[in-house]
């Protein structure tokens, strides 16, 4: 997609060994941080259900 220019902005987060997180944007204002970020909750989100589906339904 790079390549192609289709992607238009960017969002990362890190963290080091001495567990400091850094984060970088490029091309986002606040709207499209928060868009971003809002997937990225969803994604772990779903992880946890996934990880405890077996607790939340009743057998």
């Amino acid at each position: 997609m790079a390549k192609h220019g289709e992607i238009k902005n960017i969002l990362i987060a890190s963290e080091d060994k001495e567990v400091n997180a850094v984060t970088g944007y490029c091309n986002l204002d606040v709207g499209e941080k928060q868009y971003l970020l809002s997937h990225v909750q969803v994604d772990i989100n779903y992880q946890v259900v996934q990880a405890n589906i077996d607790q939340l339904i009743d057998v």
